[in-house]
């Protein structure tokens, strides 16, 4: 029997892995808050990064943590957890990167840029290289009990995963980040005998806490141009910091991460939407609407808009509760009059395509204004912000949910991809339903005055709905660009003419391809080869419109410089000789077995990143979704580690193969499944969720603690190396899983996933025939020499 791990050192594992996600969770926020989307991806990577360069710096330095002293040495770092993310969080409030994201995003490389991610990048990453410390040290020192410690290290991570949100909503980010170093210091009492100096550690970090929530002495500065001092409110959740600021007695603004911005707006405010373009498509029912639908409402100007323009009817459908219920319904119900109570206003918290798909009611008004939903998912997906409002399968929602008479409006800004794009979505949706390429453009309106706004119906204008509009349009001083009657042979018209995926429109510089559900990257516009110019004069006056992809490129390329220097290479330069030892057939064995662990580090997060976006439209929210995904995720892959102690490492083959066909299943009809079952009932889809992603977790649990149990028979130092290349493996995988969705889909993303866990399946077996083939020889060698110690006697 293996020797027990001490159920306090287990707990204490279980405290730091999840103050760990915790803080990778509110480092995504404080980064967005702080700075811009574009910084979620890097906490997620910079975590991984930690994890994985605190195994190798085990490996490397062994002689340094001899097993008598683990618990005290996992203490230690748990300190220094505590210490360095006391010290993170003072530095990254300080010293925000200012990208100056303006009406030109255009970006250029400057050395200042560079050392400030250089430290950005060190700030953030200690506290998860001090946290993966403590995991290392378990992992190496425990390694004949690894199920145990495997099983409360996810424990703790998706307790973490399940709780993140309410406690970042009751604490704010720097409070909870406070609070999380005081966690990390009680995880130190747990490892070895409490001393007097940490129980003093202890006290003056929640100390801290109790002092900083009563009166903030670490907060958000001012930041991007809004000035903390003029903040009437402030409140946070998963994927927001979501503030009001009072610019004069009656004028408030709500801000989402300090970037966009939405007015509060009482009914009484409406009477001009006549001067609105947003509003242009209430010109078309001249009594009214009779049911309206307004995504994204926000502060409420849209839907002071549609009742003042006589709908008698509208669905406000936001999906920031903070937003819906906390200030349009609570704290300033005086501000807006009311607005959200009045009996002509049903509103609903949710993500508005998931609520168009249930709804069984149909609109003559479905609105959009300016809706970014930014806080793209904390797997990676980053700041190209998929948004699965703009997507071919969603117009064709809304136009299934449209009144005969019943028109889309979008308004977006007028950048000439964006607008060409839009049209084309559009079009492309109207395709799909079966009208000829020629003959969309009956179908669609489009205007512009500081905004664009396009209207686009399921039948064809009709000639009074074109008068009306043209009216409106004039009497408003708007500009109409494109409608049924425009000229055919302009650039606009002659594009849409063509058709969404017609020669025309793939010759453009940009990729103005419709969206989709499955690639719902609506702004990301660039074509690889733009991507690749970029690149190639990266540094020398290089220069890009979309800062997502120049802060990917960036942050990519100093995330693989960071794993190859202080990963990858010190496992080459101190301990390359392990390498190449362990007999005949050490070699090509322990490659194998490295090879095995890069896998599964890669498998992980490509097969996370997939699901994350999979199941966002299916639960009506980011924040659910992140939630339930990783929860579930994380409980059932601790499920399936302490399982697999009972299963031979054979069975692991045979894992691998069944887990690279549920990736592929999922792959190709996850998605038409999900769509199906979206109109249930939110409890039933959180648990169809739930055991849905159960199936992958559980079957995931099993590779790693297995890949560990059977390294550590014959080559028990390479433990900590393949826990390190596994960390190695996950900080690449963040990148090239990104990547892999933005050009080829989600769908492509997870069958890659499942392809890189049939490749661990054949490295396993690989693995176990020369660990066979070794025993063999072994025993002919042990054989030969008792024979011919036999016969020299």
């Amino acid at each position: 029997m293996p020797p027990r791990t001490p159920r306090a050192i287990l707990f204490g594992i279980a405290l730091v892995c999840f103050a760990n996600l915790v803080l990778e969770v509110v480092l995504t926020r404080i980064f967005s808050a702080t700075m811009y989307y574009h910084f979620t991806f890097l906490a997620i990577a910079l975590a991984l990064f930690g994890l994985g360069a605190s195994g190798v710096y085990v490996y490397v330095r062994l002689d340094r943590f001899p097993p008598e002293r683990a618990g005290a040495d996992m203490a230690r770092y748990a300190l220094a957890f505590a210490a360095t993310t006391l010290v993170g969080l003072i530095y990254l409030l300080a010293n925000p990167i200012d990208l100056g994201v303006g009406a030109s995003q255009a970006f250029e490389f400057t050395w200042r840029t560079f050392w400030q991610l250089v430290l950005l990048n060190g700030f953030a990453a200690l506290p998860f290289f001090c946290a993966g410390m403590v995991v290392a040290l378990a992992v190496a020192h425990c390694r004949r009990d690894i199920n145990r410690v495997y099983f409360f290290d996810l424990t703790g991570a998706a307790l973490a995963a399940l709780v993140a949100g309410p406690l970042l909503g009751l604490l704010g980010a720097p409070s909870l980040v406070l609070a999380l170093a005081a966690c990390a210091a009680v995880a130190a009492l747990l490892f070895a005998p409490p001393s007097p100096r940490r129980w003093v550690v202890v006290g003056a970090l929640i100390a801290l806490v109790a002092v900083n929530l009563g009166h903030p002495i670490v907060a958000v500065p001012n930041v991007k141009g809004t000035r903390a001092g003029e903040l009437v409110f402030e409140k946070w959740n998963t994927f927001s910091r979501v503030t009001v600021q009072k610019l004069a007695e009656d004028n408030f603004d709500i801000k989402i991460d300090a970037s966009a911005s939405t007015r509060i707006t009482p009914a009484a405010r409406g009477a001009g939407w006549k001067r609105e373009i947003s509003a242009v498509a209430y010109s078309l029912f001249p009594d009214g609407a009779a049911r309206a639908m307004v995504i994204g409402p926000g502060g409420g100007r849209d839907v002071a808009h549609a009742l003042a323009s006589g709908a008698r009817h509208v669905d406000a459908v936001e999906v920031n509760p903070i937003i819906a219920e906390t200030i349009m319904l609570g704290a300033f119900v005086k501000q807006n009059g009311d607005l959200y109570r009045d009996p002509r206003v049903a509103l609903h918290t949710a993500e508005g395509r998931s609520f168009v798909r249930r709804t069984p009611d149909r609109f003559d008004v479905i609105q959009a204004s300016l809706v970014d939903t930014w806080a793209a998912t904390a797997a990676g997906a980053f700041a190209l912000t998929e948004n699965t409002l703009y997507t071919l399968e969603a117009f064709g929602d809304y136009y299934q949910h449209l009144s005969d008479a019943g028109v889309v409006a979008m308004s977006r800004w007028n950048t000439d991809a964006e607008t060409k794009r839009l049209l084309l979505l559009a079009a492309g949706a109207l395709e799909r339903a079966g009208v000829a390429a020629g003959e969309t453009r009956k179908h669609i309106y489009y205007a512009k005055d500081g905004l664009g706004t396009l209207l686009a119906k399921r039948t064809a204008f009709a000639p009074d709905e074109l008068a009306r509009l043209d009216a409106a349009c004039a009497d408003a001083g708007f500009k109409v660009v494109l409608s049924p009657t425009s000229d055919g042979g302009a650039a606009l018209a002659r594009l849409v003419d063509a058709g969404a995926w017609s020669a025309l429109v793939r010759a453009e510089r940009a990729d103005l391809s419709p969206p989709t559900d499955d690639r719902p990257f609506f702004f990301f516009v660039l074509k690889p080869s733009e991507v690749w110019s970029f690149a190639r004069h990266f540094g020398h006056g290089a220069k890009m419109d979309d800062p997502a992809v120049w802060m990917l490129i960036a942050l990519g390329v100093s995330l693989v410089g960071l794993t190859a220097a202080f990963i990858v290479l010190p496992l080459v330069l101190h301990r390359r000789a392990a390498l190449v030892g362990g007999g005949a057939g050490g070699p090509r064995r322990r490659a194998m077995a490295i090879a095995y662990f890069a896998l599964l580090g890669l498998a992980f997060i490509t097969v996370e990143v997939a699901l994350l976006q999979k199941f966002t439209f299916f639960l009506g929210h980011p924040a659910y979704s992140l939630v339930v995904v990783l929860f579930s995720i994380l409980l059932a892959t601790a499920i399936g580690a302490r399982l697999s102690e009972r299963l031979p490492t054979r069975f692991v083959v045979g894992t691998a193969a069944v887990l690279a066909v549920v990736c592929a299943i999922y792959a190709t009809g996850l998605g038409d499944l999900l769509r199906a079952w979206v109109g249930w009932g939110l409890g039933a889809r959180i648990v169809a969720s739930g055991l849905l992603i159960a199936v992958c977790g559980g079957l995931m649990g099993v590779m790693l603690p297995a890949g560990i149990r059977a390294l550590g028979e014959r080559d028990a130092e390479l433990v900590p190396w393949a826990w390190g290349i596994n960390g190695a493996a996950s900080v690449v995988g963040t990148v090239s899983a990104t990547l892999l969705a933005i050009q080829l889909g989600f769908r492509v993303t997870l069958v890659v996933g499942a392809a890189l866990y049939l490749l661990a399946g054949i490295a396993v077996y690989a693995l176990r025939r020369l660990a066979e083939r070794d025993e063999e020889r072994s025993a002919i060698e042990a054989t030969a020499a008792v024979e011919r110690q036999a016969a020299s006697g």
